[in-house]
């Protein structure tokens, strides 16, 4: 019933802020009140998250959806950017649309883990992923090491026909990866 689906929604909130304090930093605990200072009383971490072979992208993955199943789907979606754009800058690793990728496949998820009528079949498809299911391989060819000056020559900013285009290929890879999986 309608209890049962909201449990299970809070359930995947709860699990996501908790893998960003896993693959992030405790402090993503924030974003549940005091999940930082109940984790400090935890033995300490095994290991690291991965995906794709990075720890990059799994905290990418994983922040966005937190950000996302905690403030919303703007805020995500707003912060991986302004990282990216935060890289470009020198002394940056440079724009990565790889990151990028990671992030709003983090986004899908959290839109799937909220929302009630698909909540309970989301959160058994992320016992078993695979790093396919969560970042399809497509993602990984993209551009990377873009410096401020290459992201404005060929993107312009970030509310440009060319970046919508570029984002609205990765949300396609993504579309159609969630749809296949299903």
């Amino acid at each position: 019933g309608p209890s049962e689906s909201n449990a299970i929604v809070e359930q995947n909130r709860a699990a996501f802020v908790a893998l960003a304090m896993y693959a992030e930093s405790t402090e993503a605990g924030r974003l549940a009140g005091d999940a930082a200072q109940r984790v400090r009383q935890c033995k300490g971490q095994n290991g690291e998250a991965i995906l794709a072979g990075r720890t990059d992208l799994a905290s990418h993955w994983a922040l966005s959806a937190a950000l996302a199943v905690s403030l919303g789907d703007d805020v995500g979606r707003a912060m991986g950017e302004w990282k990216e754009l935060s890289d470009s800058r020198p002394g940056g690793s440079g724009f990565s649309f790889v990151d990028l990728a990671a992030d709003r496949a983090g986004l899908v998820f959290a839109r799937q883990a909220s929302n009630p009528a698909t909540a309970a079949a989301t959160a058994r498809n992320l016992r078993t992923a695979t790093t396919e299911y969560l970042l399809p391989i497509r993602a990984l060819a993209l551009s990377e090491g873009l410096t401020e000056r290459q992201f404005v020559s060929k993107f312009k900013a970030l509310d440009s026909t060319q970046f919508n285009a570029a984002t609205s290929r990765i949300d396609a890879v993504l579309e159609k990866n969630e749809a296949l999986s299903r």
